[in-house]
C-alpha cells in the first residue's frame, strides 16, 4: 500500500507529538496540560486534536509506545524454551542490562506515571504499563516448573520467589529514579542472582 506524502507528514507529526507528550510527561507527571505539550511540540494546542481526541487519549498511546520495545522484549524472554532457572536469570541480566541504555531514567520515571495513571483510572492499565499480572504469573509458572524439573528447592514458596525477584527488580528502578547512577545496578543484580542460585539444588555428583 502506497503512503501519500500527506499521510507521511501525519505520521512524522504524530511522532513529534508523542515524543513532545513523554518529555512532558517525565518533567511534570500527568498534571501537565496541553497547552504544555503542544509548546514542546511546537504547534498550538488545536492543532493536537487533529491527533488525539483529549489528553487522555495521548496519555495512553505516549505509554503503549514507550513501553512497547520493552515489552516485546521481556515477552521473548519469558517465552524462552530452555531452562527456567535460565530465563529466570536472564530476566534479571535483561532488566539489568536495560538499566543503563540511555535515557534509561526518563523511561523509569515514565513507568511510575504510568502505574499511577492506571491506577487512577486514567490510562488502561493492560497497554499502559510494563508490568502486568500475566508477567507476574508467568515468572511464578518458571518457578514452579523449576521446582518440578528439580531445578529449585520444592520446599520454596514459588509465588514468594518470583515476587521476591520482581519486587527487587521494580525497586531498582525506583532506586535510580530518586538517586540515579549513583545506585550500583550492577551488584545489586548479581547479588539477586546469587540468591536465586541459593535457592537452586544441587544434583547428586555435582
Amino acid at each position: 500500500m502506497t503512503i501519500t506524502a500527506r499521510e507521511a507528514f501525519q505520521a512524522v507529526r504524530k511522532q513529534e507529538i508523542l515524543s513532545a507528550a513523554m518529555a512532558v510527561f517525565v518533567r511534570h507527571g500527568m498534571d501537565a496540560t496541553l497547552q504544555d505539550i503542544a509548546a514542546e511540540a511546537g504547534l498550538t494546542p488545536g492543532a493536537l486534536y487533529r491527533y488525539f481526541d483529549n489528553k487522555e487519549a495521548l496519555i495512553r498511546e505516549s505509554f503503549a509506545q514507550c513501553f512497547e520495545s520493552s515489552k516485546v522484549a521481556l515477552e521473548k524472554t519469558l517465552a524462552r524454551t530452555d531452562s527456567p532457572v535460565e530465563t529466570i536469570r536472564s530476566l534479571v541480566t535483561m532488566s539489568e542490562s536495560g538499566f543503563n541504555l540511555e535515557g534509561a531514567r526518563d523511561g523509569m520515571i515514565l513507568l511510575l506515571e504510568s502505574i499511577l495513571a492506571a491506577v487512577r483510572g486514567r490510562a488502561d492499565e493492560e497497554s499502559s504499563t510494563l508490568l502486568d499480572m500475566d508477567t507476574v504469573n508467568s515468572v511464578i509458572s518458571l518457578v514452579e516448573r523449576a521446582q518440578e524439573q528439580g531445578a529449585i528447592d520444592p520446599d520454596v514458596d514459588a509465588a514468594g520467589l518470583a515476587l521476591l525477584v520482581l519486587s527487587c527488580l521494580q525497586g531498582l528502578q525506583l532506586l535510580i529514579v530518586l538517586f540515579g547512577d549513583k545506585i550500583d545496578t550492577e551488584s545489586a543484580t548479581a547479588t539477586l542472582l546469587e540468591v536465586i542460585h541459593r535457592f537452586e539444588t544441587i544434583a547428586p555428583g555435582s
